[in-house]
């Protein structure tokens, strides 16, 4: 059968709901069993049914066949009761009743009205002949019928339906084979009224449990014509067909049920709901025509598309027998609809041939399930008695030993000679045994279900354990180890092999079982490998088997050999999200007993868990090593940042009547910008300060570049700064990308003269501060920016400096420092800034330029290197 979806409902819900069932089914069959006895072999005991009317309003729905006989005058098809034996009518009950409590050769006094055909009705006084079932015609026929249907397929199908599901109680496709079971059981049953003479609460059930199953027997049948050998790809993207197919049947059984409710309490406020729902039933007929056409098309289509040998067998048998029980009924269906006649008029031998092959289509289905092993229950049929005698027998002595605790503490509680410690002995006794005796009978349960179930006990173990389990191990060493250890211990498995994925080539990486590691590889081109990622499913080794997928003809020698070297019957794919990532191979069992359906339901779910662990194993290393990665990298750029910041002035030098700082924070751990001071020959003063594009470490390196140009080119080359910047753009030019490139301004400062020679390439304006009224001016820039263009022009200024002025050279990051809103602060708040602190030291008043400057950023990330310099004239 196909792998379905398994229910998570506990297993006492299921198993109690399975229970009602039961006993509903119970309350009914074995009163209708009773009656069919009675009808088969003593069938003179058995009171006739000549009429039979509807409800609300007692039009007579089917007759005895001879009735023309025993009715004077004859009784007709729709004529409406008006009253029996002087009782009005009043429900179908009532009418059945009184034909078998009546005395066999007594006549009833039954009036009918009857149209007379002009719109208007007669009322007929008739009699009618009470006589047994032993007097119809054809007794031998309906002696026939009532063995075939009335007793060995209710029971068969009420034993199959219930042991399946008993014993497969999560899997839904095993409770729509005991339901469809019950149904098949209920279209071909001989009517039979027992139930009308059981008390209230039974008879309702009764009438129910008839209805329902009759009803919605071609919604199972649909359904479990779907799912079995797995659903289709069409019928998977379209499921709204079936449904729309057994909709309607569902919600006439839901009406039905109503009615029968309203028929049983004689509730005439419902007659109208009634005649609706009998003006719905051709609707519901056809329905129930298309519902069992469906189950026939689907059916048909999978024995053209289904690959499994086993598969298209079990497709055959049931498609088949199915055929063969429903056809000739249909072909009465058919012809009643066609000749406006109701099936009971058309000949015994006709409706007895009809019937009679009905009980085809349960039997191929138990055949298919307990002969063909469609569904696992091979472990329940071998052990269930001894298992279930095993667990009564533990019930037993538990029940026997707490009874004879609770024995001995009564009677020493209620003995008059008995002191109190020994009462309370006694009652101290009866509590340990409270408690001790569960638990002992608990763990003798477990111990029974590993004596006599210990593979498919630890096959369950394994599903509801090991699935979980896995999805907790992020480490794919231990997650393999657990699942090779796990398998091989539960199933008695000795050589398993784990092979993964690499570059293209399936290769051994864990093993147990054998004295050396295999050496074997697979090519993920293999033909084997080809097969089982396509399948996505474990496949059975079987070279001479033609239903084996893995059969002889079916893959190369080669592919053979290297199975063998593994000793491989069963080969489990590894499959992630999409992709497979490896398999297992697992060898023979200890107890040489081939892999079965349940095992490889089993592995397979275990597989796919793996897989998906796999691949979070994969996934969670790729993580880590990318931590260490960025960890690594964040030590490098620790290393780099305490190595920029070596490249900053460690110390200022010291010029007379000069008061200098500096100060450079990166955006990042590294940073582009670039501050420096020289102490040059006659005692001036190198003014440098860079802001390099981009940011990190690229921008760094240029940074340190520019550095080592400055100072080489300062050491040893022109005095002339305009020149100075010129070779320094072209080293810039040389060593950079095209891509990168630093604005600069270099100033040098004679301290004797206070002037101050300068060269702004592309550089924000350094801002000049004039004596104690602050008259703001602009150094602006005098050539572009270094490392563009090759043989760019710059040009040298000067300008005259005096005691009180203040010069602060600064790098865009500081102006453009912004805040949540993305407003910038701007050089105007800039240089307000300087205002408020002009008369602050120069390390003070750059401390206070970026505490200003954070405040108005209110904690917004830095999205530039900020730096600042500042030159006081004392």
């Amino acid at each position: 059968m196909s792998e379905s979806s398994r229910t998570r409902l506990p297993l006492g819900v299921l198993y109690a709901a399975l229970a009602a069932l039961l006993l509903w089914v119970l309350a009914y069959r074995i009163p209708m069993t009773l009656e069919m006895l009675a009808i088969a072999w003593h069938p003179s005991t058995v009171p006739a049914t000549p009429i039979v009317p509807d409800w609300p309003d007692g039009f007579i729905q089917s007759t005895s066949r001879e009735i023309d006989q025993i009715a004077t005058p004859p009784l007709k098809r729709r004529d409406r009761i008006v009253s029996i034996d002087g009782e009005p009518f009043e429900t179908p009950a009532q009418v059945v009743r009184r034909f078998r409590t009546a005395v066999p050769g007594t006549h009833l006094a039954v009036v009918v009205s009857r149209s007379d055909g002009h719109g208007g009705e007669t009322t007929i006084p008739s009699s009618v002949l009470a006589r047994s079932v032993g007097d119809a015609a054809h007794i031998t026929a309906f002696r026939v019928l009532a063995i075939a249907l009335g007793l060995i397929m209710p029971w068969v199908g009420l034993g199959v339906g219930f042991w399946v599901t008993a014993v497969r109680p999560r899997d839904p496709a095993a409770w729509l084979v005991l339901l469809m079971l019950l149904g098949f059981s209920q279209i071909a049953a001989i009517q039979s009224y027992a139930y009308l003479f059981w008390p209230d609460p039974l008879r309702i059930a009764g009438a129910l449990y008839g209805e329902l199953s009759q009803l919605t027997w071609p919604i199972w049948f649909t359904l479990f014509g779907a799912q079995f050998a797995g659903r289709l790809p069409w019928e998977r993207r379209h499921g709204w067909i079936k449904w729309a197919l057994v909709g309607p049947l569902a919600a006439f059984a839901v009406c039905d049920v109503v009615v029968t409710l309203a028929e049983q309490g004689n509730v005439r406020a419902l007659a109208p709901f009634a005649h609706a729902l009998t003006v719905s039933a051709d609707v519901v007929q056809v329905a129930s025509m298309g519902s069992i056409s469906f189950f026939f098309v689907v059916m048909g289509w999978k024995k053209g598309v289904v690959e499994s040998a086993d598969a298209l067998r079990r497709i055959r048998i049931l498609f088949w027998g199915a055929t063969i029980a429903l056809t000739p009924l249909l072909v009465l269906l058919i012809a009643s609809v066609v000749t406006s006649r109701s099936l009971d008029t058309f000949p015994i031998a006709a409706i007895a041939g009809a019937l009679l092959v009905v009980p085809v289509f349960p039997l191929t289905l138990a055949y298919v399930i307990l002969v063909d092993k469609a569904m696992d229950v091979r472990v329940a049929v071998r052990q269930g008695l001894r298992y279930a005698a095993a667990r009564g027998t533990i019930r037993v002595v538990g029940f026997l030993f707490m009874l004879a605790a609770l024995w001995n503490a009564w009677n020493l509680i209620n003995d008059p000679s008995a002191n109190r410690p020994r009462k309370i002995e006694a009652i101290a006794l009866m509590a340990a045994a409270a408690v001790v005796v569960p638990r002992f009978a608990k763990k003798a349960m477990d111990w029974t279900d590993r004596r006599f179930f210990r593979e498919a006990y630890d096959a369950e173990h394994v599903l509801t354990n090991l699935s979980d389990e896995v999805r907790t191990i992020v480490e794919t060493e231990p997650l393999l180890d657990t699942v090779i250890d796990r398998i091989g211990s539960t199933l008695h498995v000795e050589k398993l092999v784990v092979f993964l994925l690499e570059k293209e080539w399936l290769v051994p990486v864990r093993s147990r079982g054998f004295d050396l590691a295999p050496a074997v590889a697979f090519p993920v081109s293999a033909d084997a490998i080809r097969r089982l990622a396509a399948s996505g499913r474990p496949a059975r080794v079987r070279y001479e088997d033609p239903e084996s997928p893995l059969r002889r003809e079916a893959i190369s020698e080669e592919s053979r050999s290297r199975l063998a070297q593994v000793d491989a019957e069963i080969i489990l794919p590894l499959i992630g999200k999409s992709d497979l990532l490896g398999a297992i191979t697992l060898g023979p069992k200890k107890s040489e007993e081939p892999y079965s359906l349940s095992d490889s339901k089993l592995l397979g779910l275990v597989a796919t868990q793996t897989g998906l662990a796999l691949e979070n194993s994969r996934l969670t290393a790729t993580i880590a090593r990318e931590i260490a990665s960025r960890e690594r990298m964040s030590r490098e750029i620790e290393i780099a940042r305490d190595v920029q910041q070596k490249l900053f002035p460690q110390r200022v030098p010291a010029v007379d009547g000069i008061d200098c700082a500096g100060f450079c924070r990166p955006a990042q751990g590294v940073g582009g910008d670039y501050y420096d001071f020289l102490a040059l020959p006659g005692g001036r003063l190198g003014i440098a300060l860079g802001d390099v594009a981009g940011k990190g470490i690229p921008a760094a390196l240029l940074m340190a570049s520019l550095q080592a140009s400055l100072r080489g080119q300062r050491l040893s080359g022109p005095t002339d700064l305009a020149q100075l910047i010129t070779n320094l753009n072209y080293l810039i030019y040389e060593a950079s990308p095209d891509n990168r490139y630093a604005t600069f301004f270099y100033g040098e400062l004679d301290p004797g003269s206070r002037r101050l020679d300068f060269v702004n390439a592309g550089h924000n304006a350094p801002m000049l501060f004039r004596g104690n009224g602050g008259t703001l001016e602009r150094l602006s820039a005098s050539g572009p920016v270094v490392g563009l263009v090759d043989g760019g022009k710059f040009e040298q200024r000067s300008v005259e400096l005096a005691r009180g002025d203040l010069l602060v050279v600064y790098s865009d990051g500081i102006s453009e420092a912004m805040n949540p809103d993305e407003q910038e602060w701007g050089e105007t708040r800039l240089a307000a800034a300087i205002r408020d602190a002009r008369d602050v030291p120069a390390s003070g008043l750059i401390e206070r330029l970026f505490t200003a400057a954070d405040a108005f950023a209110a904690g917004a990330m830095q999205h530039d290197d900020m730096t600042v310099v500042v030159v006081r004239v004392a």
